[in-house]
């Protein structure tokens, strides 16, 4: 008899003390988010303004892990191999999502299928600035003195394979120019250099872009419209460029096979995270509106990215480092 009790009780235990896993108790310890990028570039800054928010909103501790190198593709192939359980995530970027699978002939993941993405964070305009010493004062200015010495004229972005450095390239066909590109890690050693006279251009996001204008001169900028924050800076549209608009976007993914409740959660946390006031208005310094979207729009966005950039990759001849 006290045989047979023992043995109901091993048996009945098991399902007395079942512990939740996935979704129902997630989370539960801190959430890494690797940053593909060096610590203080754009990425990192985003990462650590909306995950600060996020936090509050989940109840999770968020730890941020930069693994910069080779465009940001290190970093994204660490997260794509990853547990899906929550706990890794990565920002995702134009660089490492939409120019890389391009790029890249070897690329160790695909950019949509071994992701689970969540949601946009923001997609920020690019500016061509000039230094003040310089004696160009207007796009039509730059040009001008491009045709005038092929070759002659050098501008900087944050790296080799950016979505600066192929934005450049796009600018380069569309107005018939012959400018050398000089890549930099990271825009802040290249606004230095064109600050001091070492190199004429930059082309980078607008990023503080209102402190900039003390610095540099600012020629253009990548938006459809003029931004308010930047009233005085007009747009490559206007000046005869319809088809120079482009955004160097961020957002926020997990390995593929994440739970789709804690997908969802975690683009609710983002989503408000975006739309809290202070960060909205910290946002809108990049000339940048919060968004909304879903799961599933931030998907379909990277897989049609990743074909809107192929071809200007592919005639710009660029190579990785």
């Amino acid at each position: 008899m006290r045989a047979l009790i023992l043995t109901l009780i091993l048996f009945t235990l098991p399902t007395l003390f079942v512990f939740p896993t996935g979704a129902d108790t997630w989370p539960v310890k801190p959430v890494t988010v690797v940053v593909p990028f060096p610590a203080g570039g754009t990425t990192d800054i985003l990462a650590r303004t909306v995950t600060t928010r996020m936090s509050a909103t989940l109840g999770a501790h968020f730890v941020i892990d930069n693994r910069g190198g080779a465009g940001g593709t290190i970093g994204a192939g660490i997260v794509a191999r990853a547990r899906p359980d929550g706990y890794t995530l990565v920002m995702s970027n134009i660089a490492s999502f939409a120019v890389a699978p391009t790029l890249y002939g070897n690329l160790p993941y695909d950019a949509v299928r071994d992701f689970t993405h969540i949601g946009l964070i923001a997609g920020i305009p690019s500016v061509l600035v000039v230094g003040l010493q310089t004696n160009i004062h207007s796009l039509a200015d730059y040009v001008a003195a491009a045709k005038k010495d092929p070759g002659g004229i050098h501008f900087a972005t944050s790296g080799n394979g950016s979505s600066a450095h192929i934005q450049g390239e796009m600018f380069k066909r569309l107005a018939g120019i012959d400018i050398v590109h000089v890549p930099y890690r990271g825009s802040g050693p290249a606004l230095i250099d064109v600050v001091g006279g070492q190199i004429a251009s930059l082309l980078t996001v607008a990023v503080n872009a209102d402190t900039m204008q003390t610095q540099v001169r600012m020629l253009a900028i990548t938006t459809p419209a003029r931004v308010p924050g930047l009233p005085d800076v007009p747009t490559f549209r206007e000046l005869g460029y319809p088809d120079m608009v482009a955004t160097t976007w961020f957002g926020l993914s997990a390995p593929a096979g994440l739970e789709n409740e804690i997908a969802q959660r975690l683009n609710h946390a983002l989503v408000e995270a975006l739309h809290e006031p202070a960060v909205a208005a910290r946002f809108a310094e990049f000339a940048v509106a919060p968004n909304r979207m879903s799961p599933e729009d931030y998907t379909r966005y990277v897989a049609d990215e990743i074909q809107r950039w192929k071809p200007l990759i592919q005639a710009s001849g660029a190579k990785p480092d």
